[in-house]
């Protein structure tokens, strides 16, 4: 997430995630690459009608 390009990810919800949540992203191109980022989800999208039984679309924001 280079410069805050990545503003949203679709999950497995396993963790009951919650507005609010701080989550540290990590590089991973096969193995961890070491660079990570801290964001905080800003919204969370859990509709059946547009996502699979289970899975979010997390909206974040970079923490600074």
């Amino acid at each position: 997430m280079e410069g805050g390009d990545k503003k949203s990810e679709i999950r497995y919800n396993y963790r009951n995630y919650r507005v609010g949540d701080i989550l540290s992203l990590r590089e991973w191109d096969g193995r961890y690459r070491g660079r990570h980022v801290e964001v905080r989800i800003t919204h969370i999208l859990d509709d059946e009608r547009y996502l699979q039984n289970g899975y979010v679309m997390l909206s974040f924001e970079l923490v600074k």
